[in-house]
């Protein structure tokens, strides 16, 4: 799975729950664009720090149980995600 698939995947879980990104961002304590950067695959969530990653899937309502044992199987890191420098906003 590719970032651009993983972001679509979270994009299809905020729409179905009728959410913005804005609440996601809010929830996940990162910056409505951080959101928008992960949703169109140009943040990988394998890239950025585990704090970071688990935030956004919580927001998502995804829980670590579930997505623990998933994100290794996500396959190769896409060449188009950049590292999360920052630490969130």
């Amino acid at each position: 799975m590719t970032a651009e698939e993983l972001g679509q995947l979270l994009q299809r879980i905020r729409i179905k729950h009728r959410k913005s990104q804005h609440v996601i961002a809010s929830k996940a304590k990162v910056h409505p664009s951080y959101i928008s950067h992960v949703e169109s695959g140009r943040r990988d969530l394998r890239n950025m720090s585990s704090v970071n990653a688990w935030r956004i899937l919580h927001a998502y309502g995804l829980k670590w149980r579930y997505h623990r044992p998933t994100l290794p199987l996500l396959g190769k890191r896409s060449t188009h995600g950049t590292r999360d420098h920052h630490g969130g906003f």
